[in-house]
């Protein structure tokens, strides 16, 4: 009796003390789905590196991510927009998006499976500010989305 107690009990505690087995989403699968812009802000730095400019704006665009194409949406009709690829440096993600006019990188500065923002950097660029253009010795581009 004593022998069938000892082996219930050691196959109670295989049983019980296994391990589930998770595995972490991908980069690429955590970035499937629909994805809301939150905001999209433009900083601008002068040649002493002082943020002399920013510029934030909301809209409704939706980033459909499906396989290796990204569609855009306004909620009401969705047209393709882009492929994109993935790699990573010195630890850091980036999303490298390519299409219609369009070829930029942008470092995945968070992604999880409800919230994702792609940050770009680049020097000595020209972009409206409203009343003309300006031109800016750096600037960053931060674009935040939602699930």
């Amino acid at each position: 009796m004593k022998k069938l107690l000892l082996l219930a009990w050691i196959f109670f505690f295989l049983l019980g003390c296994k391990k589930d087995d998770v595995n972490p989403k991908s980069t690429a699968d955590l970035l499937q789905g629909a994805w809301k812009v939150v905001s999209n802000t433009y900083e601008g730095y002068d040649a002493s590196n002082v943020k002399v400019y920013t510029d934030t704006t909301q809209n409704n665009s939706i980033y459909i991510i499906s396989g290796q194409s990204i569609a855009i949406s306004d909620g009401t009709t969705t047209n393709p927009w882009a492929t994109y690829s993935l790699s990573e440096q010195q630890n850091k993600k980036y999303i490298h998006v390519a299409g219609y006019g369009l070829s930029s990188s942008f470092e995945l500065a968070l992604l999880t499976e409800s919230n994702m923002t792609w940050q770009r950097e680049t020097w000595n660029d020209t972009y409206p500010d409203g009343s003309g253009f300006r031109k800016d010795a750096r600037s960053v581009v931060t674009i935040q989305f939602q699930k």
